[in-house]
């Protein structure tokens, strides 16, 4: 019974963990930081960047056109809100800071993208060379054997 509970309790915590908004350093980290190697692991990296950058995005907007409240707790744990509003040059000053973050999230996953594709490529090139390799060493095999071949019906 505690087992099937603390079960539910983590998987529970895995599924709404998720709703966490990350700063937009951590996500663009996550990005620089991910392993090219294994496609499939960096595919997985960049939809989960992707979905946090989505959140950190509308939380973002919102925050940048006045949709938002401070919440103010207290020792005692009496909570006060306060409803914020920006600006238009703190507006503006937001919303360039969003767009050099998504501008900046956009050339980091294609810089990526760009090492995994030089990557596959070179392995590529390289299977082509030993294909190519092999294929030449076969003719040179099979050329030699008939011309011993050749020299032995002559000496016959």
């Amino acid at each position: 019974m505690w087992i099937y509970f603390l079960t539910l309790f983590v998987v529970h915590a895995e599924v709404t963990a998720p709703n966490v908004i990350e700063d937009k350093d951590q996500i663009l980290k996550k990005i620089r930081e991910a392993d090219t190697s294994d496609v499939d692991a960096f595919a997985k990296i960049v939809y989960q960047a992707r979905i946090s950058g989505e959140r950190f995005v509308e939380t973002k907007k919102q925050q940048c056109s006045g949709q938002y409240s401070v919440l103010n707790v207290t020792q005692e744990g009496v909570s006060n809100e306060e409803r914020k509003d920006l600006s238009a040059e703190e507006k503006e000053a937001c919303f360039l800071e969003l767009k050099g973050f998504e501008i900046r999230i956009t050339e980091e996953i294609f810089k990526q993208r760009e090492k995994i594709l030089k990557n596959l490529h070179q392995q590529q090139l390289q299977q082509l060379q030993t294909t190519k390799n092999a294929i030449i060493a076969g003719l040179e095999e099979n050329y030699q054997k008939a011309a011993r071949d050749k020299a032995k019906s002559r000496r016959k």
